[in-house]
C-alpha cells in the first residue's frame, strides 16, 4: 500500500500545530485486526513528520498509539482534536477502547494527553 502523506507543521504564538492529512491509500474500517492496521497507518503518517521525539509505538495488546512529541501538556490536548478529526476526514475508524497517547521527553513514560481514537 503507497501512502502519501502532506504534514505541516506552524509555530503561531509559540502554540505548535501539527496536522497530517492522508490524500491516498487504503482506509480501514474498525474492528479488531483494522483497527491495528490503522494503527500503524497512524504511526506511518505521524512518524513521517519528523516532528516526534522518539519513533511512534503501537501496542495491539494495549490498544493505544504511543507517541512522544516536545510540547506542553496543554498544546497535547490541543493536538487530540487535530488528530481525530484527521482520521475521521479519512474514514479511520478504531474500536472504542483505542486512544493515543502523548508523552512528552521531559514526562517520562507518563502521558501529558489521552487522545480517543
Amino acid at each position: 500500500m503507497e501512502v502519501k502523506i502532506v504534514t505541516q507543521k506552524a509555530v503561531t504564538g509559540g502554540w505548535l500545530v501539527l496536522t497530517a492529512a492522508l490524500l491516498s491509500g487504503t482506509v480501514f474500517a474498525a474492528g479488531g485486526d483494522q483497527s491495528v492496521d490503522n494503527a500503524f497507518t497512524l504511526c506511518r503518517m505521524l512518524d513521517s513528520t519528523n516532528m516526534l521525539s522518539e519513533p511512534c509505538d503501537v501496542s495491539g495488546w494495549g490498544s493505544s498509539v504511543d507517541i512522544s512529541v516536545d510540547m506542553t501538556a496543554q498544546e497535547a490536548r490541543k493536538l487530540c482534536p487535530s488528530i481525530k478529526n484527521m482520521l475521521t476526514k479519512n474514514n479511520m475508524t478504531f474500536d472504542k477502547r483505542w486512544t493515543m497517547k502523548v508523552k512528552s521527553p521531559y514526562s517520562g513514560d507518563k502521558a501529558i494527553a489521552t487522545c480517543q481514537l
